[in-house]
């Protein structure tokens, strides 16, 4: 027989994906519009196998302004109110910068809640293993090989004088 899922006290769960927007370490600081550690995680087949078996994911996929899946792959978004523990593969604590493409093994908690009438589930990040940091630039960002080919050349606009008018008329047209 199998017993429900407690949500109130928390569900224990395993999610490997890969990071989108990820501010986990003291170093990245916590989201500055949620105030939280947090990474949108792109979770492989097995997290999203695991967190439908426990009546979890149709709760806390990511989903955009309309209402539908935000991202074309099963994502959740993960987060804490405190940096959580991070790691290298080695176990040794990691405090850099986790760029987009990363691969991560995070130790979750999802927890029911009620705020303002609404209920939900949440995805608390206790631990986070990097398995695989990309470099800056391979998941996001500007690719190292963008400029590769470009020769500089001359400007195709007339560059803009400064205004050495010391009268009111700014040059505004208002």
């Amino acid at each position: 027989m199998t017993t429900k899922p407690d949500f109130q006290k928390g569900v224990r769960a395993i999610i490997s994906g890969t990071a989108q927007w990820a501010q986990l370490t003291p170093k990245s600081g916590p989201n500055k519009m949620a105030n939280k550690y947090q990474c949108d995680l792109m979770i492989d087949d097995v997290s999203l196998k695991l967190l439908e078996s426990i009546g979890a994911y149709k709760f806390i996929q990511i989903k955009g302004m309309d209402g539908n899946p935000k991202y074309e792959v099963p994502a959740v978004r993960i987060k804490a109110n405190n940096p959580p523990n991070v790691f290298d593969t080695h176990k040794a604590t990691f405090d850099d910068y986790i760029n987009n493409g990363s691969v991560l093994k995070t130790n979750c908690i999802v927890k029911a809640y009620e705020y303002n009438g609404k209920k939900g589930l949440s995805v608390w990040v206790n631990d986070v293993i990097v398995l695989n940091l990309a470099e800056r630039g391979e998941g996001g960002g500007t690719p190292s090989d963008f400029f590769e080919g470009v020769k500089p050349a001359e400007p195709t606009f007339d560059a803009v004088q400064p205004n050495t008018s010391t009268s009111d008329d700014d040059g505004f047209p208002f």
